[in-house]
């Protein structure tokens, strides 16, 4: 008896090793079927749904990024206990300091650079370094979002952001997603009296039981992540069930109806996109707050090398390009709404601004953008 347990606790660990080796061999020379699953090009599972907005960052994490391209290297982001990636702060601030909360994007947010590289921290600390003798001193707030759009700006400062008593809010505005937004159809599914969004969801895409944004055209068994870390597991499933609707990734040529005038595919769009920053500057105008908006350029719009990359397929004009920056710059002109326009600053750089295998900006584009944002701040009566 003792021997055929014996050969059966063999036979179970020849098993377990032929297992172990099969899989680490499918993964080092098979085609991983579920990397498109994801709705975003990194790897970050830190993310919880969302109150007023579809998803948020989780409470008092530290959650590992990955850069699909291997843009940049694997580090990890802390968060407060406020969902966001900051120190920890106090909602009393300090009579004696300026309180500047910066909302935006994954550019806000900083991938791909630590915290303290993000050109919110690099302002703080720049201002304060010109000016430490003066009785303004700086205090950033990042509210930084990776994937988010202009309806979370406005959400976040009319849910949470006014708690935090900023002096100046500053917008991170993404010219190219923040108005052509095929990445996960976002549905105003509650509006208040004044058409404004009260709560935004995401048909197109779900928060996963480990914190990953994921596609929901997926299969069923692919939102388990146990499955879907399994490179034999995805096989067999595949082979037993139907193969995976993986989400198509290649941007619609629509995108390109930003900067062609003749085109009005994205009126709708942008007519949104304008009645949220009409929004966001009533709040400010109410709450006595100075309001500026950084527009940030496409990598396209900068390097016309990387167009056909990112599948801008016809060629832009310099007029083209910087359609979408003109179009609002008229329009925050008309709204009193002060701005600061990224992409003329960043054509006068020699030095490359953003990764080369990632759309966002490396640590010189942040400080660029930080140096921008202390010149305009130092044209404010900061008391």
């Amino acid at each position: 008896m003792k021997i055929i347990i014996r050969r059966l606790f063999l036979l179970l660990g020849s098993v377990c090793l032929a297992i172990f080796l099969l899989e680490g061999a499918l993964q080092l020379f098979t085609k991983d079927t579920t990397k498109n699953l994801d709705n975003i090009g990194y790897t970050f599972s830190c993310y919880e749904k969302g109150d007023y907005y579809w998803y948020k960052l989780k409470t008092n994490q530290t959650c590992q990024l990955k850069s699909r391209s291997h843009a940049f290297p694997d580090f990890l982001i802390r968060t407060n206990s406020l969902s966001l990636r900051n120190p920890e702060i106090s909602q009393k601030k300090n009579p004696k300091t300026v309180r500047v909360l910066f909302v935006g994007d994954s550019y806000t947010f900083g991938m791909g650079v630590e915290e303290n590289e993000a050109f919110p921290r690099k302002t703080q600390e720049l201002f304060n370094q010109q000016f430490a003798t003066t009785s303004a001193s700086l205090e950033s707030i990042n509210a930084g979002l990776p994937a988010a759009d202009a309806g979370y700006y406005y959400l976040y400062l009319k849910n949470d952001g006014e708690k935090l008593k900023p002096d100046i809010v500053v917008i991170g505005f993404y010219t190219f997603n923040d108005i052509y937004d095929d990445e996960f159809k976002l549905t105003w599914t509650e509006t208040d009296p004044n058409g404004l969004p009260a709560k935004i969801t995401a048909p197109l895409s779900t928060i996963d039981s480990t914190g990953r944004v994921i596609s929901t055209n997926i299969a069923p068994k692919y939102k388990m992540p146990w499955i879907r870390k399994s490179r034999i597991l995805t096989l067999l499933t595949d082979s037993l069930f139907e193969t995976t609707k993986v989400r198509n990734e290649t941007t619609l040529l629509s995108n390109v109806c930003l900067y062609k005038p003749s085109c009005h595919d994205l009126d709708e769009n942008k007519a949104k996109t304008k009645q949220l920053f009409d929004g966001i500057k009533k709040m400010t105008d109410a709450n006595h707050q100075k309001l500026l908006v950084v527009m940030i350029p496409a990598i396209w719009q900068v390097y016309d090398k990387y167009r056909i990359k990112y599948n801008i397929l016809v060629p832009l004009s310099p007029t083209e390009k910087s359609l979408p920056h003109t179009e609002f710059a008229s329009f925050f002109q008309s709204r009193n709404i002060d701005y600061i326009d990224m992409l003329p600053i960043f054509l006068k750089k020699p030095q490359q601004t953003y990764f080369t295998e990632d759309t966002h900006w490396n640590t010189f584009g942040h400080e660029i953008a930080a140096e921008a944002i202390v010149e305009k701040l130092k044209n404010y009566d900061l008391k």
